[in-house]
């Protein structure tokens, strides 16, 4: 029986079965472009260990210049560490990460142990000060802030002598 009624019900389930099969690759498409789409790109453990590097091995940071005015990477010049434990702020402030005096991206407190004793410094003080509580709860999201802790050992230069220290930062970013 040839009917018309046979023929409509053939056309709508075909088209029934065309329309499942196109909401399916569909959906698969959207879900292939939203697999390679990124929201967001976390960059604040690369920022911190790159401070890290930038401090003890950077002309800009706390590294001895000699006589010559040749720069000694990873070794630490004491007066100038000294210098910026004692000023707030210091001379590293107005260098680095820092997109104007009122945006600071990072914060890092600096503790250099040479035999006994322990000099503290800080990078941007208010923001350390500030953010230190937040990075102790452990919270993770975007008001979250992220903290780094690296040790390293140096030599530091007190005058002529070379003599072992340990250089300890707590970043925060």
């Amino acid at each position: 029986m040839n009917t018309k009624t046979s023929e409509i019900s053939g056309e709508v389930l075909l088209t029934l079965t065309r329309v499942v099969f196109l909401t399916i690759v569909l959906f698969s498409v959207v879900l292939l472009v939203k697999s390679f789409y990124t929201e967001k790109i976390d960059i604040k453990g690369t920022e911190t260990s790159l401070f890290f590097q930038r401090l003890v091995f950077s002309p800009n940071g706390i590294i001895w210049q000699d006589a010559s005015e040749r720069w000694h990477p990873g070794v630490v010049d004491l007066r100038r560490f000294e210098q910026a434990a004692a000023a707030n702020p210091n001379f590293l402030d107005s260098q680095w990460a820092s997109y104007t005096g009122e945006t600071p991206i990072i914060a890092a407190k600096l503790v250099l142990t040479a035999g006994n004793r322990e000099i503290v410094a800080y990078y941007n003080r208010e923001s350390f000060n500030r953010w230190e509580p937040r990075a102790l709860l452990g919270v993770e999201g975007p008001a979250s802030v992220y903290k780094l802790e690296k040790e390293a050992y140096v030599l530091i230069n007190n005058g002529e002598k070379l003599e072992q220290g340990k250089l300890s930062a707590t970043i925060l970013s």
